[in-house]
């Protein structure tokens, strides 16, 4: 599957790679959806294979997505567990796959998604392998803002940045790789606000375009309550994933004085569920006399 914008970031990627000159140690950061981990697998995949593709996400039942295998084991990509947190045991696994050699690419990558959600313990773990970083290893964070990251990771790190993709160009991919008509290209795009990967989500996840719903009811009603009560009763309710769908309903509206406060209230209260044993009805209830 073809990797959608961000060429120039893939042009010096390659361009590093082919002279075996890539840094120990990348911060892939930006938007939400717009890429980052599909570049970072496209750069594993390149190293391994020579082509710059990803595997189709999951719900695409095509032949490329049972022909697309890493079987060399030179890439690990670590992802949030149920908690939505990335533990202490997780920077052991890196560790340990960063000191074996690669077999067949000259490196082992490892790719982080959503290192912001490191807990403080795992992060300072991790923060002595960027230290000393193995020689045949490439270590990729994804994050979408490095200040949710200790900066003493972030200065050991190159910086690479991820914009959102030109909405043309994702109603396009969207109407070529998704099959999506016309009309369906142009909702999820605007709705996506330019980032492929939330396109892809809005069109597929039934439980992210739930959990959307309940945060548009949320910013909308005057008393919050019973929506409270409705958004907390799922078993498999993340308190996490929920700020992020509040964040991208408040993307989408223009931004005033106050809804710009209740933006970045939202992201420092994002960053911190990351540290902190937040309680969600609380934070939820403070979150409603903000609005």
């Amino acid at each position: 599957m073809n990797i959608i914008g961000h060429q120039a970031n893939i042009d010096r990627l390659t361009r590093f790679a082919d002279k075996r000159a890539l840094p120990h140690g990348f911060l892939f950061f930006g938007p939400e959806g717009v890429g980052k981990k599909q570049v970072a697998l496209g750069l594993a995949r390149y190293l391994e294979a020579g082509t710059f593709t990803v595997p189709p996400p999951d719900f695409l039942k095509a032949k490329e997505a049972t022909s697309f295998r890493m079987p060399l084991g030179d890439r690990l990509l670590i992802l949030p567990d149920e908690t939505g947190k990335i533990g202490i045991d997780e920077v052991r696994r890196i560790r340990y796959f960063l000191s074996q050699r690669p077999n067949r690419s000259p490196y082992r990558v490892l790719i982080l998604d959503e290192a912001e959600r490191l807990t403080r313990e795992a992060e300072h773990a991790l923060l002595k392998i960027t230290e000393e970083p193995p020689e045949a290893g490439i270590l990729i964070l994804i994050a979408r803002d490095p200040e949710l990251l200790l900066p003493t990771i972030t200065s050991r790190l190159a910086p690479l940045y991820f914009s959102l993709v030109p909405q043309a160009q994702v109603q396009e991919w969207l109407r070529g790789e998704l099959l999506l008509n016309a009309k369906e290209a142009a909702r999820f795009t605007k709705d996506s606000l330019g980032a492929p990967g939330l396109a892809v989500r809005l069109f597929s996840d039934k439980r992210f375009q739930r959990r959307l719903l309940l945060a548009e009811e949320f910013l909308a009603l005057r008393d919050r309550k019973e929506i409270i009560k409705k958004i907390l009763q799922p078993d498999d309710f993340n308190f996490g994933t929920f700020l992020d769908a509040l964040i991208l309903c408040l993307a989408r509206e223009e931004f005033s004085s106050a809804k710009r406060a209740l933006w970045h209230e939202l992201l420092e209260l994002r960053g911190n569920e990351s540290y902190f044993n937040l309680n969600p009805r609380i934070q939820l209830t403070a979150l409603g006399t903000s609005l």
